[in-house]
């Protein structure tokens, strides 16, 4: 017998089974790949993360030159881009209910001492997945919400904002929170104020404003929170903290990183449009 018909077998199997797995590309979402398609795709990336990023120097820039309000919201040391992404997403949404704030950004500091946090930070996988869950690229917004990596710890870039009017908020389970007298331990700076609900700050519809807050694994630095000007805590279940504060390895059954951020955000915006009389 001549092979020709299994030759011929062979081609309608292959074409249907193209076919098939085409149609499933299809139903999925996904185009068919062209030649040269991925590194046109990985060049389209790269100018999303130029995009929609800035350097310390142009958040800078951008604050000095810019009027209404400014927002940023500084993580130090997280560990999730999920919840990066999320709160990117979300900054960029709730700007000024009057008008889109003039400046709008997302910090990531991190310690020297945390290698992980410091590796997940600046990896290239990791900002990709950031503007991933961001949704950029999707939201038609005149003014989105920039990234910003900082090169070193968060203490010099606040003392930057703070030059340049922002009041520094710092968001916080109260038990973690420092008290206003250190029960003779050590001396607290003059800027920092007691433990306050979120909503009772009165600072939330000031022009400039930073939220400050830590990572997934650890409250905020002691520093940190002595160099802010207020301690926020969103009022929730009491708990005790599982863990030293004074060595900052705290950990209790509290908000999501992201969650607390974006009721803070929200705060804002909600004071923001009932005006200084109310807030």
């Amino acid at each position: 017998m001549p092979p020709w018909p299994l030759t011929v077998a062979a081609l309608v199997l292959g074409s249907g089974l193209r076919t098939h797995l085409g149609a499933n590309s299809l139903r999925r979402g996904h185009l068919p790949r062209r030649a040269g398609e991925s590194a046109g795709k990985e060049s389209h990336l790269a100018q999303l993360r130029r995009k929609y990023r800035w350097s310390v120097e142009e958040l800078l820039q951008q604050c000095r030159t810019n009027d209404g309000t400014q927002t940023c919201v500084l993580l130090d040391e997280p560990l999730h881009a999920a919840n990066v992404g999320s709160i990117l997403r979300q900054a960029a949404v709730l700007q000024s209910p009057t008008q889109p704030d003039g400046v709008s950004a997302v910090l990531l500091s991190r310690t020297a001492a945390n290698a992980r946090a410091a590796e997940a930070i600046f990896s290239e996988k990791f900002l990709k997945n950031v503007l991933r869950i961001s949704l950029a690229e999707r939201q038609a917004l005149e003014h989105a919400t920039r990234l910003v990596i900082l090169p070193t710890g968060p203490l010099e870039p606040l003392k930057q904002l703070r030059q340049q009017g922002f009041v520094l908020l710092a968001l916080e389970n109260l038990e973690a929170c420092l008290p206003l007298r250190d029960h003779g331990r050590r001396p607290l700076r003059k800027t920092a104020s007691s433990p306050v609900p979120l909503w009772c700050c009165k600072a939330l519809a000031a022009p400039r404003v930073v939220f400050v807050a830590g990572g997934e694994a650890q409250s905020l630095r002691r520093d940190v929170l002595e160099l802010c000007d207020w301690q926020c805590y969103i009022p929730a279940a009491s708990c005790p903290l599982v863990g030293d504060i004074q060595d900052e390895q705290t950990h209790n059954p509290t908000l999501n990183l992201a969650h607390a951020v974006v009721i803070a955000l929200y705060e804002r915006r909600r004071q923001l449009a009932l005006g200084p009389s109310h807030a």
